[in-house]
């Protein structure tokens, strides 16, 4: 069983490759020009873009605090990332091999988050919590 200080311990090293992740696309972008026609640059991309990462920091944010729906929109949040930076941006993107490391401890690390929360060690965390908040009692508490 995994307890709620080694699952926050796990969502802060997830925090810190994303933040090395962003560094190391920051600086591969100041020697290499390649946002010039970018899909990204439209409106439409735009909001959907905006839109997965409002989506996927909320389901972040809840998943620190132990909110049981937020496994499962951090889950399509990831998903709909993966399939839009992977089949819409890839072409138009250019990767040094720091930025595609990052990338991929990123994408290894969304797996095991999503992993451990719905079906590993980590799932009775947010259960446990579900019954907490609406004053659930718990299965194996015996009331006479």
């Amino acid at each position: 069983m995994i307890t709620k200080k080694q699952f926050r311990w796990l969502l802060i090293v997830y925090f810190l490759i994303i933040l090395f992740s962003i560094i190391a696309h920051n600086f591969t972008h100041s020697f290499i020009p390649d946002w010039k026609d970018s899909p990204m640059m439209s409106t439409p991309f735009f909001f959907i873009f905006f839109a997965i990462i409002v989506a996927y920091l909320t389901g972040l944010i809840g998943m620190f605090l132990f909110m049981n729906p937020s496994r499962y929109i951090f889950f399509i949040s990831s998903l709909c990332k993966m399939l839009m930076c992977s089949f819409i941006l890839r072409s138009w993107d250019t990767k040094t091999g720091w930025c595609n490391l990052f990338d991929g401890l990123v994408l290894f690390m969304e797996g095991a988050i999503v992993l451990i929360s719905i079906i590993g060690p980590a799932k009775h965390l947010f259960i446990e919590n579900k019954q907490i908040m609406y004053n659930e009692p718990a299965k194996n508490s015996k009331q006479g």
